[in-house]
């Protein structure tokens, strides 16, 4: 079996509450043993680039239209880096602005949910 990377799921909104959607992808890696960490970037006005720069997937939950906005900046930080990790989106803001994401970056996705079994 290959060696899984570090994954970073990071929570944009909730401010501390357990959000649905984190919480969601956070079942499917466990269920499949993937390891992971889990971030609420609301809640941390220093956000450490290097520390979230060390992952090699990084996956932010954007529920609401004003995460967008959070999120891109700290992508815009973390890219910057020669080895950022590769980014992908989650949520319902993620299928509407698909567009204004995929331009955003050569190296992110969109998912628009995770099938369990």
């Amino acid at each position: 079996m290959e060696k899984q990377g570090k994954i970073l799921l990071i929570s944009t909104y909730e401010s501390g509450f357990q959000s649905i959607g984190v919480s969601i992808a956070a079942n499917y890696f466990s269920q499949v043993n993937i390891e992971f960490d889990i971030l609420d970037i609301s809640l941390d006005e220093t956000i450490s680039i290097e520390k979230i720069s060390s992952y090699d997937l990084v996956g932010f939950y954007l529920p609401m239209f004003h995460c967008m906005e959070f999120a891109l900046d700290v992508t815009k930080k973390i890219s910057k880096n020669e080895n950022h990790p590769q980014f992908f989106y989650f949520g319902l803001y993620s299928d509407i602005y698909s567009q204004t994401l995929s331009e955003f970056s050569d190296q992110c996705c969109q998912v628009n949910f995770f099938i369990f079994r």
